[in-house]
């Protein structure tokens, strides 16, 4: 396997050039969530980076998944035999799914920002899946475990 890492990997370690300092605890905070409040970055900087980051994954990892719709697991039979009627409620699934992951992803952080990462980059990309049941199906392994077994997803 080729190693396309430009730069290593190693755990930031705060030095006099290149402190641990609210700027870059906001970068962290953007980037693994929505962004969090003041007292939050506050006491970020108070412990070292790893432990924040470790904090930040922990976290994720302990959440309880999403429960799935309650049409998860319909089949072709539970939908309307009316093709217009049929439509509509495919539409108002999936639009109820990603809503739903929006909100996972607001309320959640990083788990469902990985999640909605690697259902993107691995599965489909949204609007070529149109049918709300499969996009369940696929999302919500990846929410649950897949999203942080990286090396398995990528070889």
């Amino acid at each position: 396997m080729v190693n396309c890492a430009e730069t290593n990997i190693n755990p930031y370690k705060p030095r006099p050039d290149k402190l641990w300092d609210k700027r870059k605890a906001i970068h962290l905070f953007r980037r693994t969530s929505f962004g969090v409040d003041l007292t939050t970055i506050k006491a970020s900087l108070n412990l070292d980076p790893v432990s924040v980051v470790n904090k930040i994954v922990d976290d994720a990892r302990t959440l309880p998944p999403t429960a799935p719709p309650s049409w998860s697991n319909w089949t072709l039979s539970n939908y309307s035999s009316n093709q217009d009627i049929r439509i509509t409620q495919i539409g108002s699934q999936y639009m109820e799914w990603n809503t739903q992951w929006i909100k996972d992803m607001i309320n959640n952080g990083l788990r469902d920002r990985m999640s909605w990462f690697w259902s993107q980059s691995f599965c489909h990309q949204t609007g070529n899946l149109f049918l709300s049941i499969m996009d369940v199906q696929i999302s919500c392994p990846f929410t649950e475990t897949c999203s942080w077994q990286f090396q398995d997803l990528c070889v």
